[in-house]
């Protein structure tokens, strides 16, 4: 985490920034540069008893390649591509019988 966290209507959101690395492009496997960082996504991470959601903000790592060209969104582990629920989140609702009753709605 890289923040105390920003109090939000219904729980805290929280910074994350994954461990700094190296990208290799996808095509034609060669190192890749920092293309734009300036977006964040913020996604339902974990519903506590005390009637909270916790929700992380997370980076949108884009690279390019300046070998063949390409440019792409670099995917993080239990984060999916698209959507607005980690992985942990959606095992959280399934472990709960699959319904989404026991979670409080989002407010945005």
């Amino acid at each position: 985490m890289n923040d105390e966290g920003e109090r939000v209507e219904d729980g805290w959101v929280l910074g994350v920034e994954p461990k700094p690395q190296h990208h290799l492009c996808p095509l034609c496997f060669q190192e890749s540069i920092n293309h734009a960082r300036n977006k964040n996504r913020i996604l339902r991470h974990v519903w506590v008893s005390t009637q909270e959601t916790i929700y992380i903000r997370v980076p949108v790592h884009r690279q390019r390649c300046e070998d063949c060209g390409i440019t792409w969104t670099v995917e993080w582990p239990e984060i999916p591509v698209r959507g607005n629920v980690t992985v942990h989140f959606k095992q959280m609702i399934a472990r709960s019988g699959g319904s989404a009753q026991c979670i409080p709605p989002s407010s945005g």
